[in-house]
Formats: C-alpha cells, sequence, structure tokens
C-alpha cells in the first residue's frame, strides 16, 4: 500500500498548471484529477497532531543549519507520524537523523 501527502498532490498541481498554462494544455491536469479521485483514500494530511512532528525536525535541521524546504519537513513529518517509509529522489532528507527513506 502507498500514501501520498496532501503536500505532494499541491506540488504535482502546480507544475500541471504550469504546463497548462505554457502549453495550452490540461493533459497533467486531467492526470493528476483522476488520480485524486481514484486515490482519495490514500491522501495523508497534515494535522494537529502533525505539528510537533514537524516542529521537531524543523528544529533539528535548523540547529545544524541545514535546513530544506519547508514542505519537505512537512512530508517527512507526515511520514514520521504514521511510521511510514518515504519513497523520493529528493536527497534533501538524508539531512534528517533516524528518519526512514529509500531513494527511488
Amino acid at each position: 500500500m502507498f500514501f501520498v501527502p496532501e503536500i505532494v498532490l499541491g506540488e504535482l498541481y502546480s507544475g500541471a498548471y504550469w504546463f497548462a498554462y505554457v502549453h495550452n494544455s490540461t493533459k497533467y491536469l486531467d492526470r493528476y484529477d483522476e488520480f485524486r479521485r481514484r486515490y482519495q483514500h490514500a491522501l495523508l494530511s497534515c494535522d494537529a497532531d502533525t505539528a510537533p512532528f514537524y516542529g521537531a525536525m524543523y528544529a533539528e535541521l535548523r540547529s545544524k543549519g541545514q535546513l530544506i524546504q519547508r514542505s519537505l519537513v512537512w512530508i517527512a513529518a507526515l511520514a514520521r507520524q504514521h511510521g511510514l517509509t518515504l519513497a523520493t529522489i529528493d536527497g534533501d532528507f538524508s539531512r534528517l537523523q533516524d528518519f526512514d527513506f529509500e531513494r527511488w
């Protein structure tokens, strides 16, 4: 089973809207709309319980002078909150101690 943070879906949509603007095509918007409908059950949302995970991870990174994009910290916080391994191509997650992720 897999899960997708809603933050990631937002990032995908931002690219799709940019593509639509530049190329006058809704190709990616249509695909992400279908993905969202089909996998609604797999979307993870940040909530009040996510906030302490985010705060701890951000403070850890800040104390080491190794900040990453805040959206990535929220994604990592969701994974840690739910005890999930994050699959990513982004090496920035390696800056977090004791964080389960796999580079894809």
